[in-house]
């Protein structure tokens, strides 16, 4: 096999990546307008990273799994300001 038919399918990989990523901003309604399409890559890249990193965990109940992150964060947050409002 040479170079070229080996680069061929993780071109194509990337390129259906890409068109999966387009199709759930798109679907999802997270953009108004064009601007804000980085942005959401971004946010969606970041959430998979930390889905293959293990910091969320998978469930079968992807809203209930999102909302325990969105708590695991709030309590960051907050531990972070108290810190910051208790300081001497």
């Amino acid at each position: 096999m040479t170079e070229a038919q080996t680069q061929q399918p993780a071109a194509q990989a990337q390129e259906q990546d890409a068109n999966l990523l387009d199709s759930i901003i798109s679907d999802s309604n997270m953009v108004r307008d064009d601007s804000q399409r980085d942005w959401a890559k971004q946010i969606i890249g970041e959430f998979a990273k930390e889905v293959m990193e293990g910091q969320i965990k998978v469930s079968k109940n992807t809203e209930a799994m999102i909302n325990a992150r969105i708590v695991e964060l709030d309590r960051l947050i907050s531990d972070q300001l108290n810190e910051i409002i208790h300081h001497d």
